[in-house]
């Protein structure tokens, strides 16, 4: 097996560059990510990188008229990378930074850009991980939504929760198919055949030079079952991971849907999942943490957001003194129930030793919800470390092991 560190971006590195000018309009950017199915693509101004443009602007703009609305206010501008950029290093920036793909040149020039499709090509090429579990690396129960809820629900739950697919059910709480970003990029831009819709025909085989986003999306009235792709990877938990990636990479899929034998959803893996562990192999003077969602909870005054932060960084050093965590990600949410009332929901994710940890807890009160999740972190975190330290003592009797009421 080639030896990891010595990969480099201009190794991996796609030259198909897919462009459009920084003066085009939202209609334009639909057209070009529908027909070259991409979820995002790069911005030039004067034939210079000027940012990317995606998904995830798209669903925050579905209710602007796109054929007045220029992307040039809302691109986003990742860092350019060199060719001699190492894969480590790479993917610490995609998972730090939260980008699906980075462009490879300098600022006269693009030589090429990286996904995480390329990253996931790479690990199965080189037979990264081929002794590791599709379990080790999947999100317990994932956002989901019901057959009969509507594309209007989908983008709300792209748009908040920083997701780019999404596993659909059916009334028995079943595995019937998957939504993703592109599937609503293509429904948007099929809209624009003479009115067409979609609920009675296959939009995967539109090619449309036009595309406008229709009232009937913005009033929420399409069933995501109309637009949802029934073709996915399926896995079960003792699945081995690279066996899955080699089926995604065939099918050109990027996501691992995990049953139980009935059918039920248990965990999802997205390419992210597989880069957070690969990220994770970066030597780091300190713990990156990521938190989402907090700043833009505005019920959340700054004294409870100081005070969330501190809870945090007492789990954090807890945990640390007693087991290397890598990779330790917060969101936060809000729900607004009965009027004025609010509920608080928080995910909690991070890495430890070989064990992936994926916890949430939600409640009225953000600071107590908050201090309840941590809690939990530390007692999985305590539990993961107890069975990992039996584990050595049973391979070594001799060995003493003194960290195990640390916590």
């Amino acid at each position: 097996m080639e030896d990891i560190t010595k990969i480099k971006a201009k190794d991996i590195m796609s030259k198909n560059i897919i462009y459009i000018e920084i003066s085009q309009t939202l209609n334009n950017a639909i057209s070009v990510l529908s027909n070259e199915k991409i979820h995002n693509m790069l911005i030039y101004e004067n034939k210079r990188y000027a940012g990317i443009f995606g998904y995830k602007q798209l669903v925050r703009l579905y209710r602007r008229p796109p054929d007045d609305t220029k992307i040039k206010d809302f691109i986003i501008k990742p860092p350019l990378i060199s060719e001699d950029t190492s894969i480590i290093d790479i993917v610490d920036i995609m998972y730090r930074l939260n980008y699906k793909i980075l462009p490879v040149g300098d600022e006269k020039k693009i030589t090429g850009v990286i996904s995480e499709r390329d990253v996931l090509k790479t690990i199965f090429k080189l037979s990264l991980l081929s002794k590791r579990k599709v379990e080790e690396f999947m999100t317990p129960n994932p956002i989901t939504l019901f057959e009969y809820d509507t594309l209007g629900e989908a983008f709300t739950l792209f748009r908040e929760q920083n997701v780019s697919r999404i596993p659909i059910i059916d009334k028995n709480k079943k595995l019937v198919g998957i939504i993703e970003s592109l599937d609503l990029i293509k429904e948007i831009s099929s809209k624009g055949q003479s009115g067409r819709d979609s609920s009675s025909s296959n939009i995967r085989n539109y090619n449309t030079p036009h595309a406008y986003i229709p009232t009937i999306i913005s009033n929420h009235d399409i069933p995501v079952k109309s637009v949802m792709s029934t073709k996915f990877v399926a896995a079960k938990t003792d699945d081995m991971l690279t066996d899955k990636i080699k089926e995604t990479i065939e099918l050109d899929m990027t996501t691992i849907i995990i049953t139980d034998d009935n059918n039920y959803l248990v965990g999802i893996v997205a390419p992210k999942d597989i880069i957070q562990v690969l990220a994770a192999l970066k030597e780091r003077e300190k713990l990156y943490v990521q938190t989402s969602g907090l700043d833009s909870i505005y019920s959340i005054d700054e004294f409870q957001k100081l005070e969330i932060h501190h809870i945090m960084d007492r789990t954090i050093k807890k945990i640390s003194s007693v087991s290397k965590i890598t990779n330790f990600t917060i969101h936060a949410k809000v729900y607004d129930v009965d009027g004025d009332r609010k509920k608080y929901s928080f995910k909690c994710k991070f890495q430890m030793e070989k064990d992936i940890v994926f916890v949430k807890d939600s409640g009225w009160d953000s600071i107590d919800t908050f201090a309840v999740l941590m809690k939990k972190v530390e007692k999985i975190a305590l539990k993961k470390l107890k069975k990992h330290v039996k584990g050595m003592i049973s391979k070594n009797r001799n060995t003493k092991h003194n960290i195990l009421n640390d916590l």
